[in-house]
């Protein structure tokens, strides 16, 4: 081909194919859309919509999209700049330079008898999507899911730069009074703020509570077997280093160099009256880490100064038996679900109201063994009675522990290690719990003679001073708190000489 041929064929492209293209997907570029929405089964409507393909921009002053089982999507004043066109009207995929909203409503409901199997199939495939620059003057969720769960807060976004095959690297999102009513656990989850700066790599609440919507009997009615109820408080939490630049990357997900919650407050209560649920395997705390769909990490999570209280009522006992954690600092390393790498766990506090706890947690996801070791300081052996009356008719009348420390390992199955508990002085009877007391049908004299040998003191200077054995079979059906404490108590139990249950 010669030159000048060359130039005549550029010519006619240049002038009048490339023109006449941009001009036919102008005049039919709500005719690609509407397809591609179709296919999702969604419905729009728009009014005041103008289409400017040379700039590949798009201003509408309201536009509403609506999926008859699903919910709609309505926003004022939408303007998109540079949109990517191969992706849109070939692989149905959606990215844009900018996007730019002042009020944006989605109202999404999702119930099970109203979602189609198609649509949820249709919901599995993955549709590209990208941004520049997200800014949304107003928003507002109301969210429904298919549990009955509703979930409603009003958000702000300003620059957020997104991409669906990626993450997000920069621009804030912040979301104020969000409440999420769930519907099956009759609770409540509410936040007054919860902000995202990306550009400062900065993620933060404020005011966060979780509480049931239920009295305790009312509790106890609605669910008729053994299972937590609780009530918790966070005033604030800041997450530092935080990025979402590798969100859709397995091997790395959310990434937050340091998150400290501050004044953490707990209280929970269960009532042991009722039968005990038939449930799946547990699993332990790091394989339920391991296993959170969403691949996140975390270097440094810090507790400040929580507080924890847990109650539980018992089988004869007029009042629940209560134990609890306070001045509690905790620091956990490596949390994450993208790796394999043991998370650490060192916390303290102050444990019924005396003894200093001090603990230190190895954690690895099976089948490996993780690690725990701690020491409790000198406390009166009195205070164990916020909970040994309720649980066992136990009533320690006195003694004083002088120094505890345990160490042991555990898998899914057991438990197994070693116990120091220092005491002396010790002395207790078996009461009733409702009344107080004594109970005449397990005399103290012939519990004692027949179900164990009781050591009134065990201090190491002695001939007959006792190591505790720490060994118990997981109930796998149990979480992975009651775990360790049973694994400590068998430890505290071989050391006081009481090796069979209380009956």
């Amino acid at each position: 081909m010669n030159k000048k041929r060359s130039r005549i064929v550029f010519s006619i492209y240049f002038f009048v194919v490339i023109p006449g293209l941009f001009i036919l997907a102008e005049n039919n570029i709500g005719y690609f859309i509407d397809r591609q929405l179709s296919k999702q089964n969604v419905v729009a409507e728009s009014t005041g919509a103008d289409f400017d393909l040379w700039s590949r921009s798009v201003s509408i002053d309201k536009v509403k999209l609506t999926n008859p089982m699903l919910g709609q999507v309505t926003c004022t004043n939408l303007r998109i700049s540079k949109i990517g066109l191969v992706s849109l009207l070939v692989s149905g995929g959606f990215h844009a330079q900018s996007i730019a909203v002042d009020s944006l409503f989605i109202d999404i409901d999702v119930l099970a008898d109203t979602l189609p199997t198609d649509t949820m199939s249709a919901s599995k495939r993955k549709v590209t999507f990208g941004v520049g620059r997200l800014d949304i003057g107003y928003g507002m969720l109301d969210f429904i899911d298919q549990d009955s769960s509703r979930l409603t807060f009003g958000f702000h976004v300003d620059s957020l730069q997104y991409d669906s095959k990626v993450g997000a690297n920069q621009g804030s999102v912040v979301i104020r009074k969000a409440v999420f009513d769930l519907a099956k656990d009759f609770s409540t989850i509410r936040a007054d703020s919860i902000a995202m700066n990306l550009d400062q790599g900065v993620f933060s609440g404020n005011t966060i509570a979780w509480e049931s919507n239920l009295t305790r009997r009312e509790f106890s009615k609605k669910f008729p077997y053994q299972k937590g109820q609780f009530h918790l408080v966070i005033p604030s939490f800041t997450m530092n280093g935080f990025s979402l630049q590798a969100l859709h990357d397995d091997a790395k997900g959310i990434k937050c160099q340091r998150m400290v919650v501050d004044t953490f407050n707990l209280k929970s209560y269960k009532d042991k009256r009722q039968p005990f649920p038939d449930r799946a395997n547990i699993p332990l705390l790091a394989d339920m880490i391991k296993s959170v769909p969403v691949k996140f990490g975390v270097d440094t999570l810090q507790l400040v100064n929580a507080y924890i209280q847990h109650q539980e009522s018992f089988p004869g006992a007029s009042l629940p038996g209560s134990v609890s954690f306070a001045r509690l600092y905790a620091t956990f390393y490596n949390v994450s679900s993208a790796n394999d790498d043991t998370m650490i766990l060192d916390a303290q506090a102050t444990v019924l109201g005396e003894g200093k706890l001090k603990a230190h947690f190895e954690l690895n996801p099976s089948p490996k063994s993780s690690h725990v070791s701690g020491t409790l300081s000198p406390m009166s052996l009195t205070r164990a009675n916020q909970m040994t009356i309720a649980a066992a008719g136990l009533d320690v009348e006195k003694g004083m522990l002088k120094h505890m420390d345990f160490n042991f390992d555990y898998d899914n199955d057991r438990s197994t290690g070693k116990m120091n508990m220092h005491y002396d002085d010790l002395s207790f009877q078996i009461i009733d719990p409702d009344t107080g007391e004594q109970n005449a049908k397990q005399g103290i004299t012939t519990l004692i003679a027949n179900t164990f040998i009781v050591k009134d003191s065990n201090l190491p200077d002695k001939n007959n001073y006792r190591v505790g054995s720490i060994s118990f079979a997981r109930d796998k059906k149990k979480a992975v708190f009651g775990y360790w404490w049973r694994s400590v108590l068998s430890g505290i139990k071989t050391s006081v000489g009481v090796d069979k249950e209380l009956s």
